[in-house]
């Protein structure tokens, strides 16, 4: 894929959709610097909130991808790790992100949970992904951006 350009107003949700292999998940894979080898970026620069992220390294890229920048991968699969409950998954990415203590990182998990209308979120934050359909798995993605 060349030459993408992508605008997003602040506070507002872009969903990239198209064809399949049309590009979409390039795309935003190299916005949060995603790509598999051997794919590169070779040019041009990513703006958010007035800033060239592609310049950032280590902390202060880890601060924006996941912190202010989100995806949730047409595969939930890809990004839940099996080895860990849902409710871990979401507690780590809180603690890392927000700066918040592990009780009010668990309270904020299952608020996150109720909110995409997980019927028991409480039983959902001690399961694994694989208890989950693809469907539900994604819902729990984004419970998490």
């Amino acid at each position: 894929m060349e030459d993408a350009s992508l605008s997003i107003a602040r506070g507002r949700i872009l969903a990239v959709v198209g064809e399949s292999g049309s590009g979409k998940t390039v795309v935003s894979r190299a916005v949060l610097d995603l790509l598999p080898s051997p794919l590169i970026r070779r040019s041009g620069r990513i703006l958010f909130d007035g800033r060239d992220i592609t310049t950032l390294e280590g902390a202060a890229r880890r601060k924006v991808r996941g912190g202010q920048i989100g995806m949730v991968f047409q595969e939930p699969m890809v990004s839940l790790n099996p080895a860990l409950s849902v409710g871990a998954q979401l507690v780590e990415g809180l603690m890392l992100h927000e700066k918040i203590g592990r009780a009010e990182a668990r309270e904020r998990a299952l608020a996150m949970l109720a909110r995409i209308r997980i019927d028991d979120p409480a039983r959902c934050f001690g399961a694994w992904p694989h208890e989950f359909s693809g469907g539900m798995r994604q819902r729990i993605m984004l419970a998490s951006v």
